[in-house]
């Protein structure tokens, strides 16, 4: 079992931990506070890993070390914020670090190893590990949201299994890594609370693996309900966006020049070498009710690709899909995503009036 011991410290309750350190990252600057974080894992017990997170930059050596020797320490004046049934742990400025001899329980070898294979119903505590095998049943449009690191991208899908089905949150570099109705295995995941909903989110060694169908739970309408939505498009923008080959995030593209810094991680890349993904954000009257929709790289691909319109160039293909008399979107019930659009009938204009 952990040794902790209370005291106070600046009017708040802080512990002392002793624990095994893992997964130290890199220090990050969030991009909009331009605070300086590190964060990783401390192993609690011999299957218990908790997330912790720093504020002192000064700290991350210590850490660093602690996991490169695989050395038990001791970390003082801790302060623990409760997420659920669990907690995040974050490592203060005075805090220190000490090497201690021997714990009560053997330090995990590999992450992967606390990251075991488990089905959705066995996940029911927060900050636990795992890997699960599931199929994506919907997926949401990508978010900007302000965290305590600054601002994140964030996608919400999704997933069941032959036990049940559970939110999984895709963060940063895995966005659009998932496609609707496919199976995936999906490893070092890690379970957390938001708004009171145990949910899953991804972490910073998350890998996808496409697998095989299996059977699955049945899952509740509101889940998995693909409807149509027919109607006319009355507005539409196609984006082409520019992606950091690191972070993900979009790009700020200076044309004069050949080379470009990301302002959310700070690399720099080659123009030539940043990833290229369309978007298209469509008004759509059906029945005399307006709605938005976007359409993602994959899907417009398919489309293009059915009708033709390969040599379209962004105009071309926006009044292409003005001029078109209905557009069939298929999409689920509480999403915009499309998950397939069509043209519903005949042109009202003769294509080549598009070029």
């Amino acid at each position: 079992m952990a040794s902790t011991s209370k005291r106070k410290v600046d009017d708040r309750d802080s512990e002392d931990i002793s624990c095994y350190v893992h997964n130290v990252s890199e220090i990050i600057t969030a991009a909009t506070s331009k605070t300086r974080y590190f964060y990783g894992n401390v192993q609690t017990n011999h299957d218990k890993v908790v997330r912790f997170v720093s504020f002192s930059p000064e700290k991350q050596s210590a850490m660093k070390s602690a996991e490169s020797t695989k050395s038990p320490v001791k970390i003082s004046n801790c302060v623990f914020t409760p997420k659920g049934d669990s907690v995040e742990i974050t490592v203060r400025k005075n805090s220190q670090i000490s090497v201690v001899k021997k714990l009560d329980f053997e330090r995990i070898t590999k992450m992967e190893d606390a990251a075991k294979l488990v089905t959705l119903q066995a996940i029911a505590t927060a900050n636990t590990m795992c890997s699960i095998k599931a199929k994506v049943v919907s997926i949401s449009t990508t978010t900007e949201v302000n965290t305590r690191y600054g601002q994140r991208q964030v996608q919400k899908v999704t997933v069941v299994d032959d036990t049940k089905s559970m939110t999984l949150a895709l963060w940063q570099q895995h966005v659009d890594k998932l496609r609707h109705k496919c199976y995936y295995s999906i490893e070092n995941v890690i379970s957390t609370y938001f708004q009171s909903e145990l949910q899953l989110s991804t972490t910073s060694k998350t890998s996808f693996k496409p697998i095989e169908e299996f059977d699955i739970v049945e899952v509740d309408d509101s889940v998995d309900n693909v409807i149509k939505s027919v109607g006319t498009v009355i507005s539409c923008a196609l984006k082409i966006i520019s992606k950091c080959v690191s972070c993900n995030k979009s790009l700020d593209i200076d044309t004069s020049s050949a080379i470009v810094r990301c302002l959310h991680c700070s690399s720099k890349q080659k123009v030539s070498q940043t990833r290229l993904t369309r978007q298209l954000n469509l008004q759509l009257d059906s029945n005399q009710k307006v709605q938005k929709f976007v359409v993602f790289n994959e899907v417009l691909n398919t489309f293009i690709l059915k009708y033709s319109l390969k040599t379209f160039n962004n105009d071309e293909l926006e009044n292409f899909i003005l001029n078109a008399n209905e557009l069939e979107l298929k999409h689920n019930s509480n999403s915009d995503v499309v998950l397939n659009l069509d043209v519903n009938d005949k042109l009202t204009v003769q294509t080549q009036e598009c070029i």
